[in-house]
């Protein structure tokens, strides 16, 4: 005869080489506490009681009973008695006698939010839950703000859903709109809102303060807006420009532009540098080549250091520093030029090179050269700048 596969305790499935996973358990009460296989179950874990017909489902790791919920029945749902009468507004105000009256208008529901309930949002035969019944209202009357209540003919007993207009305990008002509700027995628990046509409907706790963090699958919505917020902020206070703006602001200097966006303000900081470095080079120069310039209206002054390579015989080389400034202004022409040579150094053999430095042209586009000339077969020269703005 055959028989099922038998195992004991229970299943452990876990992921492809992997050592975690679900358990599937059984024992008889709930479960949960245990200091065992049950707590150390992973979060969608499923137990099946023995002395009763219920299975459970983990839903936290607290090693506690409250890390599991019981799954929902077909009985379960079939016990749910679903009331007809027409519910305008739940609150948890006491309920007065049958009988009594409330004046909406000096005494509204304590836990309506402005703007708060009328009586003209009432009409007779409508019903409000009470923290402890449901009432019905039998006289609209006053100056149409005080409503008269009696006991409702059917009470509310255990399981009765409800589908409320007001649902007052939510704050702010936008939040206190319709909603489906369960009353257990003792109290009512809301179980669906239907407050989801606005954007903002949905507000963050009352003690909401910023914070830090990565995100992970065990925040809710309001914790990983405090850590994307608190985060968010960090980065704002490091950029160094206020909230809301879209540039970089002013700056001190002429490097870096003003108003310029990150992006600007690093292409400022190249350009900047590699002009600082300066390098340009020349090949086979034998007659004067102009190596390198500057614009007398920007640059005050500059050191070049040289280096030059006999291209015939590549390992006789010279390096020198040229240093150079000229009389000429942003408002003026320079009419001559001042430069000295130093830190000559040499290997090899010697061979022809020249260096001069002039200025040319007029306006807004004289300049300053460095020129570079040499009567052997040809010299590669190559120079680096720097400025003085």
């Amino acid at each position: 005869m055959r028989v099922p596969f038998t195992t004991e305790l229970g299943i452990h499935a876990t992921g492809e080489n992997s050592e975690t996973g679900v358990h599937y358990l059984h024992g008889s009460g709930v479960p949960g506490g245990d200091a065992g296989l049950q707590d150390g179950a992973e979060i969608g874990s499923l137990y099946q009681r023995t002395d009763i017909p219920e299975g459970y489902l983990k839903v936290a790791s607290t090693n506690a009973t409250t890390d599991w919920i019981r799954v929902a029945t077909v009985s379960d749902i079939l016990a749910l008695s679903w009331r007809s009468e027409k519910v305008v507004a739940l609150t948890g105000d006491t309920a007065p006698i049958s009988g009594g009256t409330i004046d909406l208008s000096t005494a509204p529901f304590s836990d309506d939010d402005a703007p708060t309930l009328a009586g003209s949002d009432f009409v007779v035969g409508d019903y409000v839950l009470f923290a402890n019944k449901l009432m019905k209202v039998t006289v609209i009357g006053g100056t149409g703000d005080t409503l008269t209540f009696v006991d409702a003919t059917d009470p509310i007993a255990n399981n009765d859903m409800f589908i409320v207009r007001n649902y007052l305990p939510d704050s702010p008002n936008a939040q206190e709109k319709q909603a489906v509700v369960l009353y257990n027995g003792t109290s009512f628990i809301k179980v669906s809102d239907f407050n989801w046509d606005i954007a903002d409907g949905i507000n963050l706790t009352s003690g909401y303060a910023a914070g830090n963090g990565s995100i992970s699958s065990a925040d809710t919505v309001n914790s990983a807006i405090q850590k994307l917020d608190g985060n968010q902020q960090d980065l704002q206070t490091l950029s160094g420009v206020a909230q809301g703006s879209t540039d970089l602001g002013t700056f001190t200097g002429t490097t870096i532009q003003d108003n310029r966006n990150d992006k600007q303000a690093l292409q400022d900081l190249e350009t900047a540098l590699e002009s600082l470095e300066g390098n340009s080079q020349a090949a086979g120069v034998t007659t004067i080549t102009t190596l390198d310039s500057v614009k007398v209206d920007d640059i005050l002054g500059c050191e070049w250091e040289l280096h030059m390579r006999e291209d015939a015989t590549p390992a006789n080389v010279k390096m020198i520093k040229v240093f150079a400034t000229h009389n000429g202004t942003a408002a003026a022409d320079a009419t001559s030029t001042d430069s000295t040579v130093f830190g000559k150094l040499k290997l090899g053999s010697n061979f022809n090179a020249s260096v001069s430095v002039d200025v040319n042209g007029t306006a807004a586009a004289q300049t300053m050269r460095l020129r570079v000339a040499s009567t052997s077969a040809g010299v590669t020269f190559t120079a680096k700048r720097i400025e003085v703005k």
